[in-house]
């Protein structure tokens, strides 16, 4: 994954040399893609100029549907969930997890 200060996040295949697709994550406010977090249970994405850190789940659910979580086509259909801090972000840890 790629983040870009459009707010794209690009997903490429390291093993093939491809671009798979992309998407976009943030607003135009936002400044950009800051950091991104990926683990087997969520991704997180952090931007450049907001409070807001954003969250997809990859469980492979999304309320009534299910989807492969380890295809990258659907590395963003789980449930997105943002958390809104007091001010921007400084730094950040997350565990294998991303908690």
């Amino acid at each position: 994954m790629i983040g870009l200060r459009s707010g794209y996040v690009w997903l490429l295949d390291a093993k093939t040399n491809q671009f798979l697709f992309n998407v976009k994550v943030l607003d135009d406010g936002a400044g950009g893609v800051n950091r991104i977090f990926s683990s087997h249970a969520r991704i997180i994405i952090e931007s450049m100029n907001s409070p807001v850190i954003h969250c997809w789940d990859q469980s492979g659910k999304n309320g009534d549907k299910e989807y492969s979580a380890h295809n990258p086509f659907n590395f963003f259909m789980g449930a997105e969930s943002t958390l809104t801090l007091d001010g921007n972000i400084k730094s950040t840890f997350y565990n294998d997890t991303g908690h």
